[in-house]
């Protein structure tokens, strides 16, 4: 499961990267979360719910950072 961390945390890193765009800087936030399918379930329901859970694990985690100026 560590690899697909690191690709969904890449993705995050990329989405949220800042682009220039008509001459301003553009920030964008993201949370995200994954599920395996179908080692993690295969009902659409616990798979999304897992999904979510792990997505607001990681908001928090962002949060939690900003508060401490530890976050972009």
């Amino acid at each position: 499961m560590e690899l697909q961390r690191r690709k969904v945390g890449f993705i995050c890193k990329t989405v949220a990267a800042p682009y220039h765009v008509a001459g301003s800087l553009l920030t964008i936030g993201t949370s995200c979360g994954f599920a395996l399918y179908p080692e993690e379930g295969t009902d659409t329901d616990k798979i999304t719910r897992l999904a979510d859970q792990r997505m607001y694990k990681h908001k928090q985690k962002n949060h939690a950072l900003q508060d401490h100026g530890l976050y972009g």
